[in-house]
């Protein structure tokens, strides 16, 4: 069972017509009450009469407590194991979506990084890391035209400062 946005009001409504089934069960009620009244009207006073009253109250009694032992409860034994799915469910999407968020942080901060360093040496270049999995950073693509002195000074930063090999470097430009 989903609960949605409409779906989670209508627990007690999921298998039976509520309302339906307690206008039948007044319906049945007032109609008992009114063939009483009318039966206890055509007795005049005495002791059939209070016979009468003693079967009235007694089949009253019946058609109002009868019904209940139909009324079936909702099964609604299920919905904390649905809550507590519904939770796991949550706590992992959050987690996937911090894990997401965690990745574009560390990546951005490592091209803002190289381009600041390249800034620094007076290189204009254009940055793309690439991240594993598990968020951590995989290859970089550098573009721009860079002299060598200054491709193998930022090179050596990559690898120092960055744990980025020359390998995991690819340049182009």
């Amino acid at each position: 069972m989903h609960l949605d946005g409409f779906g989670q009001y209508g627990l007690l409504y999921e298998r039976r017509n509520v309302m339906g089934d307690l206008r039948e069960y007044l319906v049945r009620l007032i109609c008992c009450g009114i063939v009483c009244s009318i039966l206890l009207s055509l007795v005049k006073a005495g002791s059939t009469r209070g016979i009468l009253q003693l079967a009235a109250g007694v089949f009253m009694a019946i058609t109002a407590i009868a019904p209940l032992g139909n009324w079936e409860i909702p099964d609604n034994l299920e919905l904390p194991g649905l809550y507590l799915q519904n939770g796991y469910d949550a706590a992992a999407a959050g987690e996937a979506f911090a894990m997401d968020a965690r990745e574009q942080i560390i990546k951005e901060e490592l091209e803002a990084y190289i381009l600041d360093k390249a800034n620094a040496i007076g290189c204009s270049i254009a940055v793309q890391v690439h991240m594993t999995k598990e968020g951590y950073p995989d290859s970089v693509f550098i573009k721009g035209e860079i002299p060598e002195s200054d491709r193998k000074r930022l090179e050596n930063i990559l690898e120092e400062d960055l744990g980025i090999s020359k390998e995991q470097q690819e340049w182009s430009g």
